[in-house]
């Protein structure tokens, strides 16, 4: 990653009084102050955003309007000691202003936030500096950005210990850093032509302080062009590499236009990915850091797009278009892929299941997955097989458009259209009432899904219908192996340890007990009108 800083000077000039010069309201008391007077010039500087090349090249312009400035200092057990609010003049190339701090021994912090006024009284600890939370009704954020000082340690407060901190900054001048990170787009192929960008998943609340982890607990999307004369701005984006889809990403919407000259409208899903400066290959950004600026260069575009912004979202990381490509996918189910270059899909719920029943199975749905073909020239050249090589035939089967695929079949899918199916399991009665599991292989062109079914009985009908209506979270208290929560009401539920049900309601099953002993389980239940939590003794 390649990193390029720029500064723009603003002076401070500090005239450092005794207690006696200090309002109570804005100063606790400091232990061991003099009386000497002494003045210095304090420099700050509003760091430029350092530059992540994801495809791209170029140095951002600075932004660095100051409207308000907050300097803080705490003592060593982190509490508040003094606080005040300069004004600041502007001289035409530089900030000027007069504060008044006292000298003291021991440890102490010091802070400076730029637009973000608090008022007097309202930060008592340094903790509570640190745990303030800037938030915006949209995701995209505007100036004046809000911009912060690292966390600065003085060995004592006085002025040789304030200018020590300053030459340790690297610039001879405290740096600020925003709390939010820069966007552009630019497009290095000629046969594509960018009409809008929405950036999805992007955090409305961040820490006042750049350096401080936080995670925006709701998102919102952007729709916008972002060229490198309009940027955007949004708060910074912390892991949101843990769950791709879910997480930030962004969809291309553009005109590409073939070798042939046929020219067709499309969208394409990408993440943000950089080149790692060691081995030169392209890496997932994990986090979206503030003061940064992401530069997007859209290299190479090689096929059509989805025909629908819900397609591209559904058909997962596109490979039509230069970027890296994750295994998750968030749409109509919550499917996992796995992705290949040369254009094939396949979505899953899941890759394992854990089935309790005291039933015979027939046709019994698993759940739900998608496949989709991404290249045109593979088009009616596709193989489809529910159980390859043959290792349960039969036990695993699919249900598209109504009709049951069992065994190897011609696909004739296309880029476009997703082929929604219903993955399902018959047993046999031999192995009825049998404890028992076994794994097979769906196959997709040269593309394979494992699948692996856990089998068991459980006592006849013994789901229960909650007592609280719209409850959309549970847990089986201490991982307890014989009960299992599931959103089904029927036998043959999948039952998981800990469930967040789609459809409001959660059903208890209780395994057959043989094991000559009583037993007691606890499931908790969480709703919308409170906490319940559900008791269950097993004779033995």
């Amino acid at each position: 990653m390649i990193v390029k800083k720029k500064y723009i000077q603003l002076v401070l000039f500090v005239l450092l009084f005794s207690l006696g010069a200090c309002n109570s309201d804005e100063m606790s008391d400091i232990n061991d102050t003099t009386e000497v007077q002494e003045q210095m010039v304090l420099k700050l500087s509003v760091q430029q955003e350092s530059v992540v090349y994801t495809r791209g090249t170029g140095t951002p312009a600075d932004e660095a309007k100051v409207e308000s400035m907050d300097f803080l200092i705490f003592n060593h057990d982190g509490n508040i000691v003094y606080h005040q609010h300069p004004i600041l003049e502007w001289t035409g190339n530089e900030y000027k202003t007069t504060v008044n701090i006292p000298s003291a021994t021991g440890e102490h912090t010091l802070y400076l936030i730029a637009n973000y006024p608090m008022e007097a009284g309202t930060i008592h600890t340094l903790q509570d500096l640190e745990s303030r939370i800037c938030t915006s009704t949209k995701a995209l954020v505007k100036p004046p950005f809000v911009m912060a000082t690292r966390r600065i340690t003085l060995s004592s407060l006085n002025m040789i210990a304030i200018r020590n901190a300053m030459e340790s900054d690297g610039s001879n001048g405290f740096s600020l850093k925003r709390n939010v990170a820069k966007f552009s787009v630019g497009v290095a192929d000629n046969n594509f032509e960018l009409i809008s960008i929405n950036w999805l998943g992007c955090p409305v609340s961040a820490s006042v302080l750049a350096d401080v982890d936080y995670t925006s607990p709701s998102t919102l999307s952007v729709s916008s062009l972002a060229p490198s004369s309009n940027p955007i701005y949004l708060y910074q984006i912390r892991k949101m590499g843990l769950d791709a889809h879910k997480g930030f990403h962004i969809v291309v919407h553009g005109k590409y236009t073939a070798a042939d000259g046929t020219e067709r409208e499309g969208y394409y899903k990408l993440r943000l990915c950089t080149i790692d400066d060691a081995t030169g290959e392209k890496v997932p950004l994990t986090s979206i850091v503030g003061n940064d600026y992401y530069k997007l260069n859209i290299r190479s575009v090689t096929g059509f797009g989805a025909n629908s912004f819900e397609n591209a979202e559904k058909n997962g990381f596109t490979n039509d278009m230069e970027a890296f490509m994750l295994l998750e996918y968030n749409g109509t189910h919550d499917y996992q892929e796995n992705y290949l270059q040369n254009g094939y899909q396949m979505g899953f719920e899941n890759s394992r299941w854990i089935i309790y029943s005291n039933e015979i199975l027939n046709s019994f749905v698993l759940g739900h997955f998608y496949r989709c073909i991404r290249d045109e020239s593979l088009e009616g050249y596709t193989m489809f097989d529910p159980d390859y090589p043959n290792l349960q035939r039969g036990l695993i089967t699919v249900k598209a458009n109504g009709t049951e695929i069992t065994g190897e079949t011609v696909c004739n899918d296309t880029p476009d259209n997703p082929v929604e199916m219903d993955l399902c399991f018959t047993e046999s009665s031999e192995v009825a009432g049998t404890e028992y599991s076994f794994t097979s292989i769906i196959q997709y062109g040269v593309l394979q899904k494992t699948v692996t079914v856990e089998r068991h009985s459980s006592i006849g009908r013994s789901y229960t219908v909650l007592p609280m209506l719209y409850t959309n979270y549970g847990e089986v208290f201490d991982s307890c192996d014989w009960i299992g929560i599931a959103e089904q009401r029927h036998e043959g539920a999948i039952i998981y340890p800990q469930l967040d049900s789609a459809n409001d309601y959660i059903f208890v099953h209780v395994k057959e007990n043989g094991t000559g002993n009583a037993r007691e389980g606890k499931v908790r239940l969480f709703g919308r009108n409170g906490y319940f939590e559900l008791r269950i003794r097993q004779e033995g």
